[in-house]
């Protein structure tokens, strides 16, 4: 389990870096470790699906972060209930219904195989973020 920087992850699900940083201090703060906190925190890769699931549906249905986090993680919840297929491709897109006439419809699959790309291409091409503070001297 690869673990990426904000900023690649934030890459990644397609928003600021200091947007992910803020969802993931309050409606995201269960979706990581709590070890580190900040521009330093790592961000594992399993957690790349509900982050980019919760950004998605914000933005898609006009609703605020806080109800979209929630959702999401029903989403994903609904899709390991269904995971005794044999492959990743046979597994349907996963259906939740949010009232008897509105149901949500998502490929959580096609959203997972789209950001393994993304990340492989963001580790491939991001350089190395410049370091605070003062560059180390020559001892004399």
């Amino acid at each position: 389990m690869p673990l990426l920087s904000i900023s690649t992850a934030a890459a990644v699900a397609g928003v600021s870096p200091t947007q992910l940083r803020l969802f993931l201090s309050r409606e995201g703060r269960d979706l990581v470790p709590r070890s580190v906190q900040g521009r330093q925190r790592p961000i594992p890769d399993s957690a790349l699906v509900p982050i980019t699931l919760s950004f998605l549906l914000a933005r898609d249905l006009g609703a605020s972060l806080a109800s979209a986090c929630p959702l999401a993680l029903e989403l994903l919840q609904q899709e390991q209930r269904g995971t005794g297929l044999s492959t990743p491709a046979d597994q349907p897109p996963v259906e939740l219904a949010t009232s008897r006439t509105i149901s949500l419809r998502v490929d959580i699959a096609a959203l997972r195989a789209h950001l393994n790309a993304s990340v492989a291409e963001q580790l491939s091409t991001a350089p190395n973020p410049p370091r605070r503070g003062r560059p180390a001297g020559r001892s004399q």
